[in-house]
């Protein structure tokens, strides 16, 4: 599902971006994120991968605007189709990129339609379709049965449908994604990542996506980039990204196997001692 395929031209891209995120020029002995470049195209599923606490949370957040870029010239801006995002008020930026994180949750008495409709404030007074909108995304995330409940009554899987279908009722041009399908049962993850597709795919969008699911990756993405110890390790076609050679770079003391089972393969790290530890996923 992942097969190669002509896509658009670049919709969201940094350069070279570094980030101590406020706690001085460095963090121990290694920066956050260092001169990290990443593009991302109209139509691409794009996967961000790497080992916890390689940067990736922080990456998302300064793409969307929740954390501060540290100034450092003009190599370190963040552009969208020839915008530069820093110049943006907060209203504008959200028009083009939201970020949706693996939890969604509100202590205050929300049903799921007025959780969902959250995602229109940055156009209202401009965009006489805010319902259709909503209603659109219910539909798309297939949350529409959930729509009166209230959303501290729901699933950590069904509070996600929410979550996603806020940020989809949005209508940013940049989706970003942090484990945000994690807790969805199989069903429900197979729809909504065929529903990311058609939405990229369909409207030139774009969407980059944190997981651990190398599966996943392998049966969705059409490319992928791995980030180690803040830095950029390898970035390009998933196929290629998911080789023995790239993934020893990455899990040094493990040996990354694929098993072809039904359709896609399943991903197993065995240690070096030739013991199976754990399987991806």
């Amino acid at each position: 599902m992942n097969a190669a395929r002509r896509l658009g031209g670049p919709i969201f891209e940094i350069d070279q971006v570094s980030s101590s995120l406020g706690f001085g020029p460095k963090v121990g002995a290694s920066w956050i994120l260092k001169d990290v470049s990443l593009t991302l195209h109209e139509g691409e599923l794009k996967a961000l991968l790497g080992p916890n606490g390689s940067g990736k949370t922080t990456l998302l957040k300064l793409l969307a605007g929740l954390i501060t870029l540290p100034s450092g010239g003009a190599r370190n801006l963040i552009h969208s189709k020839g915008r530069t995002m820093q110049s943006l008020i907060p209203r504008e930026r959200a028009k083009v990129v939201t970020l949706v994180g693996s939890e969604f949750y509100t202590e205050f008495p929300l049903t799921v339609a007025q959780a969902v409709s959250l995602g229109r404030t940055c156009w209202q007074g401009a965009h006489v379709s805010d319902q259709e909108a909503v209603e659109e995304a219910l539909e798309r995330c297939l949350c529409r049965n959930l729509r009166e409940r209230d959303l501290r009554s729901l699933s950590g899987g069904q509070r996600q449908l929410v979550g996603l279908a806020r940020a989809i009722a949005q209508s940013p041009e940049v989706l970003l994604l942090d484990e945000s399908l994690s807790k969805m049962d199989l069903d429900h993850q197979y729809r909504v990542s065929e529903m990311l597709k058609s939405w990229a795919q369909t409207l030139k969008k774009g969407v980059l996506c944190v997981s651990h699911d190398l599966s996943w990756v392998s049966q969705w993405a059409d490319s992928a980039i791995w980030l180690k110890a803040g830095e950029v390790v390898a970035d390009g076609e998933t196929s290629e990204m998911l080789k023995p050679e790239i993934l020893s770079q990455i899990y040094p003391g493990l040996e990354v196997q694929t098993q072809k089972k039904m359709v896609s393969p399943i991903w197993c790290a065995v240690a070096k001692t030739g013991e199976r530890v754990r399987e991806i996923p």
